[in-house]
């Protein structure tokens, strides 16, 4: 039996000729491509708009300043996550709140979820470990209820 390729890569010719345009072209970073790149994501996304920014990190903290929430709020993240995601929250001014992730997929587990609420709960960020969905549904309602913000960290399922 073969192994099954960790990277194959397959790259023609208009695939190199945008890759090196790009890398040529200092202003790839912030004009037509880039407007062209939102629209499409969006398009395929089916929403309205779409931002591109150059890491998961800066989209992050942009999302949590863009909410204008209260100064130390607190925002429940996954006890299994990256270690950024609790770092832009505390850059952000908030306080992060881990919660428990189910032992099969890393997700924040709607039980430990609805635990970790507290009075200043503003929002809860929730990612899709290693392409695994989270229980949206749930969360969405746990949310809902609480009337706090949903932050989806599609990062590890896009």
């Amino acid at each position: 039996m073969s192994p099954i390729p960790r990277h194959n890569v397959n790259l023609g010719g208009t695939e190199i000729a945008t890759i090196l345009w790009h890398l040529l072209n200092p202003m790839a970073v912030s004009g037509d491509e880039v407007r062209r790149f939102e629209d499409d994501f969006a398009e395929a996304h089916g929403v309205r708009h779409a931002v591109a920014v150059s890491s998961g990190r800066s989209a992050l903290y942009s999302i949590l300043t863009a909410l204008d929430l209260p100064p130390s709020s607190e925002i429940i993240v996954p006890a299994y996550t990256f270690f950024t995601i609790p770092q832009i929250v505390r850059a952000a001014g908030h306080v992060p709140v881990f919660a428990r992730c189910h032992p099969f997929d890393y997700a924040i587990d709607p039980a430990a979820l609805e635990d970790a609420f507290s009075d200043r709960t503003a929002a809860v960020i929730v990612e899709h470990p290693f392409g695994q969905a989270a229980p949206m549904t749930r969360i969405m309602e746990i949310a809902a209820g609480r009337g706090v913000v949903v932050i989806e960290d599609p990062s590890q399922s896009i």
